[in-house]
């Protein structure tokens, strides 16, 4: 629906509508054909929510006005609170689920460019202090990354991850929705982890396998 965003600049509720009968979306005077009028109507809705409630900071980064970021350093083009990647099926067409949740991230927390985090469902996406984020890494919805963690850069952190303190995520590593990474464990780079992994352990490959480290 991004192609809609640069008619939403001053939106009022009733200049957007959807009709049913024709097959049409019309924002602010200019109608589209669309396959679905109601699921793009909800859509539509939801990216001039999102394109409305942002703080565009200097560096071209946005964060949701109902963040909770302490004194962090943040770099270019980041985007900290849009909704995560959740869809449900209605009738055969996947419909985005509404993201009410938050991002909290602590002071001390360094976030490089391009870095992409998704606001939790219902609770919060966290992040603790000392955290350092690299460049092009995405951390999805309701994830819980701990303190002193160094994710490095275009690595995945899948929604709902808990990551603990002090572990190291390599280059391109990919950490699987709802997965569990210990305390001092260490991923290394490109490692695709599908399973938790237990604290001080270090894991790589495709998928992820424990190569040393405690084995309790």
């Amino acid at each position: 629906m991004s192609h809609y965003r640069q008619q939403f600049e001053g939106l009022k509720p009733k200049e957007i509508r959807y009709s049913i009968e024709d097959g049409t979306l019309t924002i602010r005077g200019n109608t589209f054909a669309v396959e679905n009028p109601k699921i793009a109507f909800m859509e539509a809705l939801h990216e001039w929510q999102e394109s409305n409630s942002f703080e565009i900071r200097p560096t071209g980064s946005r964060i949701h006005l109902d963040c909770r970021v302490g004194e962090v350093i943040i770099g270019l083009n980041c985007t900290i609170g849009g909704y995560g990647f959740g869809y449900e099926s209605v009738d055969g067409k996947y419909q985005r689920m509404l993201h009410h949740g938050d991002v909290v991230i602590e002071d001390g927390v360094i976030i490089h460019n391009n870095v992409n985090i998704d606001r939790g469902v219902t609770e919060s996406t966290y992040i603790a202090t000392g955290t350092r984020i690299d460049s092009n890494v995405h951390i999805g919805h309701n994830a819980k990354i701990g303190k002193n963690v160094l994710i490095c850069a275009n690595a995945t952190v899948g929604g709902s991850a808990i990551i603990g303190d002090n572990a190291f995520i390599g280059c391109n590593a990919f950490i699987k929705q709802k997965v569990n990474i210990g305390k001092n464990a260490t991923i290394g780079a490109g490692a695709v982890v599908l399973t938790d992994v237990p604290e001080g352990q270090t894991w790589a490959g495709n998928p992820a396998k424990q190569i040393n480290g405690n084995s309790n």
